[in-house]
């Protein structure tokens, strides 16, 4: 029996009456910083009606805990019920932190539209574009896949025009062989071979690996069941995905281990620094396969290692494990010794760790927008042990003015101060004059922006305060070669592919003018950057400063004057230690085709 029309409306009132309620509560909540406690406020104000307002209060609550995905989920869902433009560039911030810029831009365009007057979608577009040319490029790992095996390889993000395709940045092997891409008719990243990229339509997706639809390929949480093309149909594969990313100018960091009982564990494992596969505080290191990661026990003040499904038991502050390094060591200190936990007992092993030289490589973190002096500088890694705070690494400047950054376990989070305070902060003293986003990494992809500093008086939230740019330091032998005024990377010419479309003078005078983005027939150092990254180089820009340099002297050029069209045809058709000699099939791969092209059949 239906229900009073006079009693349907009460209790519609008394609905309205507890839903603003709960909002006005969520929003006190939130401003005061107890997130957790709004979210399950703005959560009870949903059972009583799908409100737009309740979602978008609950995304900006879940922004400030860094869940930004699961942000972009609720505003899309109040754009839904209320397509209005606050929602979509409310959307597009929460993106362009996620670093998906493209996604981002899509959103503050569309918020425009229907608002010229939007505020946040005009700085948002404006902080975009920047963003598209400074940020450092991305770098990611695919496994899983098993027919199409040949897609478990690097992929390099590349964001040239030549290279955006369907409005979306592509991802490129790092032989240029496969691409990863953004398929606008089936709302999926596709995985395809080179030669299979000039048929990328409206109407065409080509396509040999499939990500799970509306999931980004840069998503922190690294979603699997990746579907592969067996030849007649789409199969799913539960383990096969993305398997960890981050910024290419300090590039994830690559252990090997060695001589374990157990030969599962003899393999390699990538960093993941995303909050999803954190442990206490700290990055983790995954095998290849997703089977085993290791993780810092600050119980034991050691590195121990296990199976994938005891994540979370050990993210709740259990201590499991199968094996583990020497006490007190570094991860990175390449000692012998681990111990095995062998029919339960555990057993020092020979095993230890083995890691290539560019892993090794001291990291740099470059602020930038700070009002306090000496704060905006370039801080050096520092790994040792005297020097670690709260078992974590800290990042020094250098100077009569040094500062340091170190992570705060009490407030977790990035703070920095004076180096004369490291000793009062290794005592337990928690001071700073500038502090990171809550539970931020400092090596975010996405640059990470939007710092604290104490003026004297009270902290003052800069938006545009943070990371300007990452890298690492250059090993001695490079350093050693920038003295001695000899360009450390040799590349020497290898066998061509044979030619049927451009001549090879014909592709250089392409890759010149396609680095040559003002058009005034010079390669400037900005210019020459882009040219430098596309064939190996991942220092900061302070070290390509120097390197610039150099390779203007081994030209005969000054850094003011530029390189000419001239001298950039000698520098990568040079086969010596003081050239850059780049094969066909690399300049091919720097304007996103393959090599040797098709043949055209008439």
């Amino acid at each position: 029996m239906p229900r009073p029309a006079s009693l349907r409306k009460t209790n519609q009132k008394e609905v309205q009456q507890d839903l603003e309620y709960f909002l006005k509560k969520g929003d006190q909540l939130r401003r005061s910083g107890a997130y957790i406690e709004a979210i399950q406020v703005l959560n009870r104000a949903l059972l009583l009606e799908k409100s737009p307002r309740a979602l978008a209060a609950r995304a900006a609550a879940r922004r400030a805990l860094l869940q930004r995905e699961e942000a972009v989920n609720d505003y899309t869902a109040a754009f839904k019920l209320d397509p209005a433009a606050v929602y979509l560039s409310s959307r597009g911030v929460v993106k362009s932190e996620l670093g998906w810029y493209r996604d981002a831009l899509d959103d503050f365009q569309s918020a425009l539209k229907m608002d010229p007057m939007d505020k946040v979608a005009k700085n948002g577009l404006q902080w975009v574009h920047q963003q598209e040319s400074h940020a450092p490029l991305r770098i990611l790992f695919l496994g899983g896949f098993k027919r199409m095996s040949a897609m478990n390889t690097t992929y390099v993000e590349r964001r040239i025009p030549a290279c955006i395709i369907m409005g979306r940045e592509s991802y490129w092997s790092l032989d240029n062989q496969h691409v990863l891409y953004w398929s606008s008719q089936e709302r999926r990243w596709k995985g395809c071979r080179a030669v299979d990229v000039e048929r990328i339509s409206q109407q065409a997706s080509p396509g040999c690996i499939g990500a799970p639809e509306r999931t980004h390929v840069l998503s922190g949480s690294l979603p699997r069941g990746w579907f592969e093309w067996t030849g007649t149909e789409w199969a799913k594969l539960p383990s096969s995905g993305v398997t960890s990313f981050g910024p290419i100018s300090a590039p994830l960091r690559i252990i090997n281990l060695y001589d374990f009982w157990r030969t599962m564990i003899n393999t390699s494992y990538v960093e993941r620094r995303q909050l999803e596969y954190t442990v206490n505080s700290r990055e983790t290191y995954w095998s290849v396969d997703g089977a085993l990661f290791i993780y810092w026990c600050p119980k034991e003040s050691r590195w121990r290692g296990c199976r994938s499904q005891d994540l979370r038991t050990v993210q709740q502050g259990e201590s499991v494990a199968l094996f583990g390094a020497p006490r007190g060591n570094d991860i990175l200190s390449l000692k012998t010794g681990w111990h095995e936990l062998q029919n339960k007992e555990w057993v020092v092993a020979n095993a230890g760790v083995n890691i290539e030289p560019k892993s090794l490589r001291k990291r740099t973190v470059t602020l930038v927008g700070f009002s306090a002096e000496g704060v905006n500088t370039t801080y050096r890694e520092n790994r040792q042990k005297e020097m670690m705070v709260n078992d974590r690494e800290i990042y020094c400047s250098e100077g009569p003015n040094a500062h340091f950054l170190y992570w705060s376990k009490a407030e977790s989070r990035w703070k920095g101060t004076v180096l004369s305070n490291h000793q009062k902060i290794q005592g337990g003293r928690s001071s700073a004059i500038i502090g990171a986003p809550q539970l931020a990494d400092l090596f975010d992809p996405a640059p990470l922006r939007g710092w604290h500093e104490w003026t004297g008086d009270d902290w003052v939230y800069r938006v545009r305060a943070g990371v300007g740019s990452l890298g690492t330091l250059r090993d001695d032998y490079v350093a050693k070669a920038a003295k001695a005024k000899v360009p450390p990377a040799k590349r020497r010419k290898t066998h061509e592919a044979p030619r049927n479309g451009l001549s090879r003078e014909q592709l250089i005078q392409e890759v010149f003018k396609h680095f040559d983005k003002d058009g005034d027939q010079l390669l400037n150092a900005s210019d020459m950057l882009s040219f430098a990254s596309s064939v190996g180089f991942d220092g900061s820009r302070e070290e390509w400063q120097e390197e610039y340099r150099l390779i203007c002297e081994g030209l005969g050029r000054t850094p003011d004057q530029g390189i000419d069209a001239a001298s950039f045809f000698k520098l990568v058709n040079e086969d010596t230690d003081d050239g850059c000699y780049c094969s066909d099939k690399e300049l091919a791969g720097m304007l996103g085709q393959s090599w040797p092209p098709p043949r055209v059949v008439s």
